[in-house]
């Protein structure tokens, strides 16, 4: 299947690394008009702009959600939106405290709905259609140990992706979300490089593996394209069968 995104702008969010960088690259790969590459890593961003001078990056820390509606809201609506900025630590139960769990809901589950109202909102008051893709997380319905704030995060960003579906897809405004495993992201590989944690996850994974950046951006670009038309309010696991066992 060839997705041609030819005419449409795309944006993402978290876009100097992983995930958020392979999109850019792909965003470019399926002929995107004008491709936005947002990050709070100036240096990374820099990095990016070097390497791929027709993408326009924009700085911002998403936490904030003022500076992120004057950052975002003069750029030209966007027709293929994927939130990918996230952030993850250990919060054992028991010991969570605020700031934790505030770190997890600005940035997993907040900055996805500013993002969001700020691209679709704009879409409803040009007469456009287009499309959102939240990365959310299995941890949203599978929790793993110590992970308390993110979990909640995660399954937070998924009845969000429901809400913004239904308000947002009366305009013809499609909005998904896209549950991995783990993702052999520099963050990824950070979290899970443990044997003795990654085994047991891998071991109830009948694929017997861990995404790859192209596994999570193959299915971005599906749900973004007309392909995929008629999907809305989907909560997609991408986790080489793990929910089965």
């Amino acid at each position: 299947m060839i997705v041609d995104l030819a005419g449409k702008t795309a944006l993402v969010t978290g876009a100097s690394r992983g995930i958020g960088l392979r999109l850019v690259e792909r965003f470019i790969e399926a002929n995107a008009a004008k491709v936005y590459a947002v990050c709070i890593d100036g240096e990374g961003l820099a990095k990016l702009k070097e390497r791929l001078p027709q993408v326009e990056t924009v700085q911002v820390d998403l936490s904030k959600w003022d500076e992120t509606v004057e950052k975002l809201s003069p750029l030209d609506p966007v027709h293929a939106l994927v939130n990918c900025a996230g952030v993850v630590e250990y919060t054992k139960t028991g010991e969570v405290t605020e700031k934790a769990f505030d770190f997890h809901l600005d940035i997993n589950t907040k900055a996805c709905l500013n993002v969001a109202q700020i691209v679709c909102n704009k879409l409803v008051a040009t007469g456009q259609q287009g499309a959102v893709v939240n990365i959310s997380s299995i941890a949203a319905q599978k929790h793993p140990p110590d992970h308390l704030a993110y979990s909640v995060s995660k399954a937070a960003l998924d009845h969000l992706t429901h809400v913004l579906a239904i308000d947002y897809g009366r305009h013809g405004i499609r909005v998904n979300s896209v549950n991995p495993t783990v993702v052999a992201t520099p963050m990824g590989v950070k979290m899970w490089s443990d044997p003795a944690k990654s085994k047991p996850l891998l071991d109830r994974t009948p694929l017997g593996r861990f995404n790859t950046p192209d596994d999570i951006a193959d299915v971005c670009l599906y749900l973004l394209s007309d392909k995929a038309a008629m999907l809305n309010g989907v909560i997609l696991p991408v986790d080489g069968g793990y929910n089965l066992c």
